[in-house]
């Protein structure tokens, strides 16, 4: 019998204050995202997407946090009144993960074995070092620290609002550019 992903969507409550949720629905619906990806073993999972266009143009990102240990989840999401979508694309896993580390909100067990996924091919396979780091080398330094500090990353694409995890995100991330818009005029 196949799993099918539980019809919920992130409530205006979880949206605005970001704070941890225990639901069952979420949880349910990101570890079946990992079984389809073949990934169980995992402390954290950063799901997200990132809306942008140039690097003069307003940009946004969204990024839903599992943690499996804690059996928590935890939106983050943000935009910058410039950046581009390559930029957009990797700013959700910094800011989830700048959000873990200094929250302490993890065990001093090494390493934290993170998933990553991500609708952005690129990003996905500048994470691999498939491709090269260039474009937001400073983006990657920092997330070469959290390599550096105990964290061991696996990278997995999906394709665009494939599940209801990254159409959800994808909707954050494009509220937030809009938003980021609207402040800019």
């Amino acid at each position: 019998m196949t799993e099918v992903f539980q019809n919920c969507t992130f409530d205006t409550g979880d949206i605005q204050d970001s704070r941890p949720t225990t639901s069952k629905g979420y949880i349910h619906n990101l570890e079946l995202l990992a079984g389809r990806l073949g990934v169980q073993d995992f402390d954290l999972m950063l799901a997200g997407d990132g809306s942008g266009n140039t690097c003069d143009d307003p940009c946004g990102h969204a990024c839903v946090a599992y943690d499996q240990v804690r059996q928590e989840v935890m939106v983050h999401k943000g935009g910058f009144n410039h950046g581009t979508n390559n930029f957009a694309e990797l700013m959700p896993y910094l800011h989830a993960l700048w959000h873990y580390w200094s929250s302490g909100r993890f065990s001093m067990k090494n390493p934290i074995r993170v998933l990553v996924v991500s609708d952005s091919e690129l990003t996905v396979n500048q994470g691999k070092r498939k491709y090269r780091r260039e474009a937001n080398a400073c983006l990657w330094a920092a997330m070469d620290w959290f390599e550096e500090n105990g964290f061991c990353f696996e990278w997995r694409h999906v394709r665009r609002n494939s599940n209801p995890i990254h159409t959800t995100c994808d909707k954050i991330a494009g509220d937030a550019r809009k938003m980021m818009i609207r402040i800019d005029n």
